[in-house]
């Protein structure tokens, strides 16, 4: 069922892109609930996926649970449809369910790579950052993997990389990301903004900045970016330009965390 990739590509940049997974609402709120008003027991398993994805991408994962398990019910061989109920079960913070759903995802369709990177992304949530890092090694290793897949991996390896203290191999799987994808691609922006972090981690402030300029370029509004490029300039002790971009920060995202960041930083800027 490749239609159904297709359909979610979104989906694939959220769990890829993220360690942290938010919601995109891609479908008006009134798509899944329109549709869902079929009898599940009357539908083809197929259509039922479909079904059930359109339920993820609304942010109705619970919804999606029951649909896809009628459709394993009745196609029990179909490994993709295993990968979606371990999606929608990790999205519900159901973890062993999902275990459960990629590993039969797995025995039935080895070579199902989106399976591999969604795994990585259940072993970090567990905790578990050494499985989280195989788990996207096996991924990146597939030869027919897509480029902007590969580049969705790149950043959640990248981004565990950083947490456990090895900016080296975070910024070559960042950098190898960001050159791979193009500026209209949603997965852009993160992969340089995690590449300058790990670039200042490593002491190369001129070219994290140089990073997270290319994100202004595409989104002039960007908050982390902003946000990023202001603690960098504060850092290299160029204050007009850190008050810049941390007063962009306050414009943009009032009442934030983000905005809380940049006012502490402006006020310990002095002058």
């Amino acid at each position: 069922m490749r239609y159904s990739r297709q359909a979610l590509c979104w989906i694939a940049f959220l769990c890829a892109s993220a360690i942290t997974i938010g919601s995109a609402g891609a479908l008006g709120a009134h798509v899944a609930p329109a549709v869902a008003v079929q009898d599940p027991e009357n539908i083809d398993p197929r259509d039922l996926q479909i079904l059930a994805i359109l339920y993820i991408e609304n942010n109705q994962s619970h919804e999606a649970i029951p649909l896809l398990q009628r459709s394993v019910d009745l196609y029990p061989e179909n490994g993709e449809t295993y990968m979606w109920l371990g999606f929608a079960q990790y999205m519900t913070e159901q973890y062993d369910l999902a275990e459960e759903s990629y590993m039969k995802a797995l025995s039935r369709n080895p070579t199902l790579t989106d399976t591999r990177n969604y795994l990585g992304l259940l072993r970090y949530k567990q905790g578990d950052l050494n499985a989280a890092i195989r788990e996207f090694l096996v991924a990146l290793r597939d030869p027919v993997y897509p480029p902007l897949s590969k580049a969705r991996v790149r950043l959640n390896l990248g981004n565990v990389y950083l947490e456990i203290g090895n900016p080296n191999a975070a910024r070559e799987q960042l950098a190898n990301g960001a050159n791979s994808v193009a500026k209209s691609d949603q997965v852009y922006p993160p992969l340089h903004i995690q590449l300058a972090r790990s670039l200042k981690e490593l002491g190369r402030m001129q070219e994290a900045i140089a990073a997270l300029l290319k994100v202004i370029e595409v989104d002039e509004q960007h908050v982390g970016a902003h946000l990023e490029l202001g603690m960098a300039y504060r850092d290299l002790s160029q204050s007009p330009a850190a008050r810049r971009h941390l007063q962009k920060v306050i414009d943009l995202a009032p009442g934030t965390e983000a905005s809380a960041r940049a006012q502490a930083a402006i006020a310990g800027l002095g002058g």
